[in-house]
């Protein structure tokens, strides 16, 4: 049998019962037993099920997590992205060309104050 037929249901009532004896009632005559069905109580309750996150949230979360365990972060990954950049280019251009860009790029996004 699979899976998605053994769902649990959407809605659904559970019942408790009880066995209270006492000497108190006398017998009936020509009856064995007697039977008398009372409610415990006559409140229900009402289970909703809520979503307490959202989609972004959730995201955050598992990002969060993933960084306190493993230490990692945005900055981490795109150090990781630089570092890899540089070797492939280098594996493909060569150590002189990839130096040659590398001081180019540093020229381009490190901006130096001239007084």
């Amino acid at each position: 049998m699979g899976s998605s037929m053994c769902l649990p249901g959407c809605h659904r009532w559970e019942y408790f019962l009880t066995l209270q004896q006492g000497n108190a009632l006398t017998s009936f005559s020509g009856f064995n037993f007697s039977l008398d069905v009372t409610y415990f109580s006559l409140q229900y309750q009402k289970i909703t099920e809520v979503s307490t996150t959202t989609i972004p949230g959730f995201m955050s979360q598992i990002g969060g997590q993933f960084g306190f365990c493993l230490g990692f972060s945005i900055i981490t990954i795109i150090q990781i992205f630089i570092y890899l950049q540089e070797h492939i280019f280098m594996f493909f251009f060569g150590l002189a060309l990839t130096q040659k860009m590398k001081s180019i790029f540093k020229k381009i996004f490190i901006y130096k104050r001239t007084n």
